[in-house]
C-alpha cells in the first residue's frame, strides 16, 4: 500500500456530543495500520462544549483529526447540504462511519477491514458486531434484559452474527448492521444506483441509502467479533420519539421500486411497512415526536407512492382497533 495516500477517512457526524466524544476520538487515534487514515469530524453547530474537544484533538493529532465547524446546523435543513460536505471532505479510497456518541475498543478494526476490502474486490462494504450500551435514563426499547434495578443491560447488536455475508434483500429484513462498524468503498458514493437513492427526498436516508447502495452493487461482509459501541441516550437518533424510529426505515419501500426487487419484494415491504406509516401517522396526529421530521417523511411516501399512503390513511381505524383490545 502507497503510504503516502489517504486510504480510509473516517466520518464522524457530531452534535451536542461533548459528554461522549472524547471516548469516540479516542477510538480512531488508537488505531494501529499500516496505512495512512484521517478522521473527519463535522460539528454541526453544537451548543454544549463539543467544538472545544474537537480543537483540542485537532490540535494534538493534526495528522489524524480535521475539524469541520459549522454556525448554521446542516441536519435540519434537510436538503443534502450535510452529506455533500462530507462527501467532498473525505479523501480516502474507503470510508468509516462513526458519530460521535458511539466509540470503537478495537485498536486494529481499521486494519481488519481494509485487509478484508483489499483482498474482496466484490466486496463493498464490511461491518462488524457491536455492543449497545444503555445510558442512564436511555429508553429500553432496544433492550433485551434489565438489571434488579429495572435499568436495560448492555447486550451484543446480535448474538449469533456470524462471519459471512449477506444479500442486498437480507440487508433490509432486519437492523444488525451499526453504521459505527462500517467501512465501505468510496466510490459507491459516485455510482448511478446511489445517485438515485439520494434524489429521495427523506429524513432519515444517509446511512441506509449506502448500505442499500453498497449491497445491491456487491457483498456485505460481516465480522462476528465485536468492534464497536452503539450508544444508546437521551439525545440520539434513535432515541427521538417513534415518529423518526418507525418512519427511517419506509425509504426502503421506495429502493424496492428503484432496484426492481420484483413482486415478492414489492409485496414484502408493502405489508411491513403500511403499519409503520399508519403508526407515525397517529403519533404526529397526538403531537408526539419530532413532528418536523415527521410530516417532511410522510411528504415524501405522498410523493413517491401515493397508493401506499392512502391505503395506510384508510388502516387507520383497524390499526387504533389493535392497539386499543391489545
Amino acid at each position: 500500500m502507497n503510504d503516502n495516500k489517504i486510504l480510509v477517512s473516517i466520518r464522524c457526524l457530531v452534535y451536542n456530543h461533548e459528554p461522549y466524544l472524547r471516548q469516540c476520538l479516542e477510538g480512531f487515534v488508537m488505531q494501529r495500520t499500516n496505512f495512512r487514515f484521517e478522521a473527519i469530524v463535522h460539528d454541526d453547530a453544537s451548543t454544549d462544549g463539543s467544538a472545544a474537544i474537537i480543537r483540542e484533538y485537532a490540535e494534538k493529532y493534526p495528522d489524524i483529526i480535521k475539524p469541520i465547524y459549522e454556525t448554521e446546523n446542516q441536519y435540519s435543513k434537510h436538503d443534502g447540504a450535510l452529506t455533500r460536505i462530507m462527501n467532498a471532505a473525505c479523501r480516502g479510497k474507503y470510508i468509516a462511519m462513526c458519530e460521535g456518541d458511539d466509540y470503537w475498543i478495537d485498536p486494529l478494526k481499521l486494519q481488519k477491514q481494509v485487509d478484508w476490502l483489499e483482498k474482496h474486490p466484490d466486496c463493498n462494504l464490511v461491518f462488524s458486531n457491536a455492543y449497545i450500551h444503555f445510558e442512564d435514563g436511555a429508553s429500553p426499547r432496544m433492550a433485551t434484559s434489565f438489571n434488579k434495578e429495572g435499568k436495560p443491560q448492555d447486550r451484543l447488536v446480535k448474538e449469533d452474527m456470524q462471519d459471512c455475508d449477506y444479500t442486498f434483500e437480507e440487508t433490509w429484513n432486519k437492523w444488525f448492521h451499526p453504521t459505527a462498524s462500517w467501512v465501505f468503498r468510496k466510490e459507491i458514493l459516485f455510482s448511478d444506483i446511489y445517485k438515485k437513492f439520494q434524489s429521495i427526498p427523506t429524513t432519515f436516508g444517509g446511512s441506509v441509502k449506502i448500505r442499500n447502495a453498497c449491497s445491491y452493487l456487491g457483498r456485505i461482509h460481516s465480522f462476528s467479533t465485536p468492534m464497536c459501541v452503539y450508544r444508546i441516550h437521551k439525545g440520539g437518533v434513535t432515541q427521538n420519539e417513534d415518529v423518526d424510529y418507525s418512519i427511517n426505515f419506509i425509504d426502503d419501500f421506495f429502493y424496492t421500486k428503484y432496484c426492481d426487487l420484483g413482486e415478492k419484494g414489492y409485496r414484502y415491504l408493502k405489508e411491513k411497512y403500511i403499519p409503520k406509516i399508519i403508526k407515525s401517522i397517529v403519533l404526529i396526529c397526538i403531537g408526539k415526536g419530532n413532528r418536523k421530521d415527521g410530516l417532511h417523511s410522510l411528504k415524501s411516501v405522498v410523493k413517491y407512492n401515493p397508493q401506499l399512503f392512502f391505503i395506510s390513511l384508510f388502516n387507520i381505524p383497524l390499526y387504533l382497533i389493535k392497539k386499543i383490545t391489545k
